[in-house]
């Protein structure tokens, strides 16, 4: 992994709204800049993966603009300029974005390339299809 810091809360005192499991989101890392994960064995043939990423913003003074940041898998870009706290309707509740037919030979490489403040990830779900 490259940058970042994490940190969390109390997860069972953690209200987060819109999420069927709230504990996820009471942990996050912020600032990671990218990650892998080792999905496919050397001798086994490439797949497809949906790939779920859960995020909420745990700063409630975080302003509409303040944390802007793009998703990469397999360094193609699958969304731009995510704002957490916008996108979810403030801070404390749940976002997930979700990608399908995501083509792994390896490692899932998955960038989280900052536009403004820092980039924030709860948790990640990968699911092979």
């Amino acid at each position: 992994a490259a940058g970042g810091k994490y940190a969390a809360q109390n997860d069972e005192s953690a209200e987060i709204a819109g999420a069927d499991v709230p504990w996820i989101y009471a942990s996050q890392a912020t600032g990671l800049n990218r990650f892998e994960l080792p999905l496919i064995g050397k001798d086994e043939p490439a797949a497809a993966y949906t790939v779920k990423l859960h995020f909420a913003e745990p700063d409630d003074s975080v302003k509409s603009g303040a944390r802007l940041f793009d998703v990469k898998l397999q360094g193609e870009t699958v969304a731009q300029g995510i704002d957490v706290a916008t996108e979810a309707g403030g801070a404390k509740r749940a976002l997930t974005r979700t990608f399908s037919g995501v083509h792994v030979t390896g490692n899932l490489v998955v960038e989280l390339p900052a536009k403004a403040g820092l980039s924030l990830l709860s948790a990640i779900e990968v699911e092979r299809e």
